[in-house]
């Protein structure tokens, strides 16, 4: 049967420092891929082991989003207060030069 393709930590050394979590995840379906097709010794179990890293990539990535999305909430609760206020200011602003027109 054919070589079980190299993981993909295996081909930089540190590759969690050089490539994004969802380049990491890419490369490992890519591998995944080649074991389905080209089925060498032992590439059941090398499969599920990648399978389990790629969740395992998965979960960070979640994590990433949810620290992510925690420190954007209150940036974003302040930009709608911002607008709300501005449109009020521009709501009042027409109004009142409606006025100066002679215009209810």
């Amino acid at each position: 049967m054919g070589e079980i393709p190299r993981e993909p930590e295996e081909e930089s050394g540190n590759i969690e420092n050089e490539k994004s979590t969802d380049d990491q995840i890419a490369e490992i379906e890519t591998v995944i891929s080649s074991l389905r097709k080209s089925k060498p010794e032992g590439w059941i179990e090398k499969m599920l082991e990648l399978m389990n890293q790629s969740q395992e990539l998965r979960k960070k990535k979640l994590e990433e989003i949810k620290i992510q999305r925690e420190e954007l909430a209150p940036k974003l609760e302040q930009a709608h207060k911002e607008t709300e206020t501005a449109r009020k200011k521009f709501e009042q602003g027409t109004k009142e030069e409606l006025r100066r027109w002679g215009i209810k």
